[in-house]
This record gives C-alpha cells, structure tokens and sequence, in this order.
C-alpha cells in the first residue's frame, strides 16, 4: 500500500491506517503470511474472480450448499480457494454465479445448454 513520509525521513506511515510500514526482510512471519494473502487477494480481484463465500453463493442462486459445490466440480461455477500459513478461503466468482442465473433464466437448468461450455477471459 502506498505510504507517507513520517517527517523523520527514516519512517514510512500507511496511507491507510497510519501506522509504521515495515520492510518485507524484517517482517515477522505472522506479517509475511498476511502480506501474501493481501497479494492474493489482489490477483483475484484484478482477475475479476472475487465473489462470496460458497454458503453465499448458494444463498445468491437460492439453492443447497451441496448444489454449489456439484456446480463448481461441474465447471458452471468458478471456485477459487487460498489455503496457506493457516489460512484458508474458497470463494465462488460474482461472474460464475451470474451466469449461473442467466443459464437457469434462459434454459431452466444452470448448465445451460448441453454441450456448451462458458470459457472466463
């Protein structure tokens, strides 16, 4: 995150919260794990993969939790996860789900079409 100078020249202060930014070699390793899940976190969002937890995608598409994940195995819904430094999220993409919608609105299903598969830029 982009940082200001202290005043002292020595310290850079988090635009965010304003507390002191620490250089990456002197990060402790509680630091380093969350620096690494914030650069994921990043990655995802710039891929256009973010969206809620599976329970929220099931709550979006109004269906079983159990229904999310035969459609992510499937291949409808996009399921990322980040499992690292005892940290562990799976999120299902907001475009996967919408397009979900869109199949069950157009053909009554949420594959779609047989045989036709949905390719994510």
């Amino acid at each position: 995150m982009p940082g200001s100078d202290s005043g002292d020249g020595d310290e850079l202060l988090c635009a965010v919260c304003g507390s002191a930014m620490v250089r990456e070699p002197d990060m402790t390793p509680h630091q380093r794990a969350l620096w690494k899940f914030i650069e994921w976190q990043r990655g995802v969002m710039a891929r256009g993969e973010w969206g809620p937890s599976p329970g929220g995608a099931a709550s979006e598409l109004k269906c079983a939790r159990a229904t999310v994940d035969d459609l992510a195995r499937g291949g409808v819904l996009e399921k990322i996860e980040y499992n690292a430094d005892g940290f562990k999220v799976i999120i299902i993409s907001s475009r996967s789900i919408e397009r979900a919608k869109d199949n069950m609105r157009r053909t009554g299903r949420w594959m779609g079409i047989t045989g036709v598969h949905h390719e994510y830029e």
